[in-house]
């Protein structure tokens, strides 16, 4: 996947996608949640705990749909002051 940090005034942003076949964009809003898995195996905790990490350190985690294919992780973090 493709990871690119860019440092902003208030934190970094850093970018991580991918080009497969991406995410349904209907499960956007469910990624995050606990226990929610598109797959047979896997406890769908992974991305509930990663954004629990986020949240308690002020950042933000969001899905985005990658172009021409493929789903993008953007995260949101602030600098420490």
């Amino acid at each position: 996947g493709l990871v690119r940090p860019v440092v902003r005034e208030r934190g970094v942003v850093a970018e991580v996608g991918e080009n497969g076949k991406g995410i349904d964009p209907a499960d956007f809003q469910k990624l995050f949640q606990p226990y929610f898995s598109t797959k047979g195996r896997g406890t769908g905790l992974g991305l509930a705990i990663v954004h629990r990490i986020i949240s308690e350190h002020n950042g933000r985690i969001r899905v985005v749909a990658n172009q021409p294919r493929g789903a993008r992780f953007i995260l949101e973090l602030p600098t420490a002051i």
